[in-house]
This record gives C-alpha cells, sequence and structure tokens, in this order.
C-alpha cells in the first residue's frame, strides 16, 4: 500500500498483521486505543508536555524506569524514582544506589564535585590544621610559661612581704642600753619570713640598727640610724 490518503478514524477490531508498509500518512493520527500486540518496527508517539520520559528502555527486556512524579525531574535507571521531588535527577532510588562515574572536575558554583577534588580539599584543610595544631601547642605553652612565671612572680611578692614584716619587728637597744641582738618573725599570704639584726647606740643620742630578712629564696638587708635630742 504506497498511499493512504483518506482518514483512518475508528478500528474496532485488532489488526492481527500488516505487512505492507505505510509510507506516506498525510492524516494526524490523534487517538490509539487498540493495544499493538507485536511491533518489529519502531514506534514513535507523542506525550502530553507534563509526561516525564525515563531512560534506559531501549535494550531487549529492559525493566521500565519508574515514571518521575515530581516536576522538572529526570530518573535515569532501571527502577529509579525521583521519590516525588521537584527539579532534582535521580539514578536509583532509596533502596537502590548507583556510582556516577567519570565526572569531571567541577569548574563553576553549581557543577558536580567529583572523589578526586573531594580528596584534595582534604589534604590541604590536614595540612592547613596540622599547621594551625603547631602555632596552637606553640601558644599553649608559652601560655604554661607566663603562667608559672606568674606563680613565681607571686610567691617572690609575699616571700619579701613577710621577709621585710619580719625586719619590721626587730627591737632596737633599749635607752642605757649599748648593744641589742633580735630575731623578729612574719607570716604573709602563706609565706613566712624570719628576720635578724642588731641595734647599737654609737653617740649618746644615735642609734644604728641593721637587719637581713629572709623567706624562703629571698633575702632582704635593711639598716637606718636614728639621733635623738
Amino acid at each position: 500500500m504506497n498511499s493512504l490518503s483518506t482518514g483512518l478514524s475508528t478500528t474496532n477490531t485488532s489488526v492481527a498483521s500488516l505487512s505492507t508498509s505505510v509510507t506516506n500518512l498525510n492524516t494526524q493520527l490523534t487517538s490509539l486505543s487498540t493495544t499493538i500486540v507485536n511491533s518489529t518496527n519502531n514506534v514513535i508517539r507523542a506525550l502530553p508536555a507534563s509526561t516525564g520520559i525515563a531512560a534506559d528502555m531501549s535494550a531487549p527486556n529492559a525493566a521500565a524506569p519508574s515514571v518521575t512524579a515530581g516536576s522538572n525531574s529526570v530518573a535515569l535507571g532501571a527502577n529509579s524514582t525521583d521519590g516525588g521531588r521537584s527539579n532534582v535527577v535521580s539514578v536509583g532510588s532509596a533502596t537502590q544506589q548507583r556510582q556516577i562515574t567519570n565526572v569531571a572536575a567541577g569548574t563553576e558554583g553549581t557543577d558536580a564535585v567529583n572523589v578526586n577534588q573531594l580528596n584534595a580539599l582534604s589534604t590541604s584543610m590536614s595540612q592547613s590544621l596540622a599547621g594551625q595544631q603547631g602555632q596552637i601547642n606553640n601558644l599553649g605553652s608559652q601560655l604554661t610559661q607566663t603562667q608559672q612565671a606568674l606563680q613565681q612572680t607571686d610567691t617572690m611578692a609575699r616571700q619579701g612581704i613577710a621577709a621585710a614584716t619580719a625586719l619590721t619587728m626587730l627591737p632596737q637597744v633599749e635607752p642605757g642600753k649599748t648593744i641589742n641582738v633580735a630575731v623578729g618573725v612574719a607570716r604573709f599570704a602563706g609565706q613566712s619570713g624570719m628576720a635578724f639584726g642588731a641595734s647599737a647606740h654609737v653617740t649618746t643620742n644615735g642609734i644604728l640598727k641593721l637587719g637581713i630578712g629572709v623567706s624562703g629564696q629571698n633575702k632582704t638587708f635593711g639598716a637606718g640610724y636614728g639621733y635623738s635630742w
């Protein structure tokens, strides 16, 4: 049959065999309600704009992928589904995942990133963090040294106050006496101090006083002269 010039509007019976090729079909075929059982030739059909087309259906005995339910979504591969999500590309399902291989390195903001890029980023971050960790450790060591220095300074200050206080506790020579030797003790903020000293009438109206105070590893010295009339 070389030409079919009249429209085929209704066919109520099954077409079991069509051995003659249809070379020209000028009339649009808008509706086909009868199932085509066997077809050895390619069938081209139009679908509504809202219907999604799943990939991987050309292989013999291939399982048809799930039709996408989301808007503007694509499901690739047998039994793939978008799970009803819109604007996504799915290569599997919630229970059947697949890898996407041979992915080039992304260059733009919306490109996919491959494992090589992630590994390079991980290595770079590890090196950077290692350097930062070294600086943090160094800072921690410096803070420890500073804290130790402050504690040492605090201890020395309290010892110095204790030793100085002990010096003030030394009695001086009494009137009518020539020389006095004395010992004094004191305690300040957990630190103890001790002082040794002597005083003497070097003249009738003049008194000389000497002393040394000790607390821990610290020592303090003092001397004084007084004149009375």
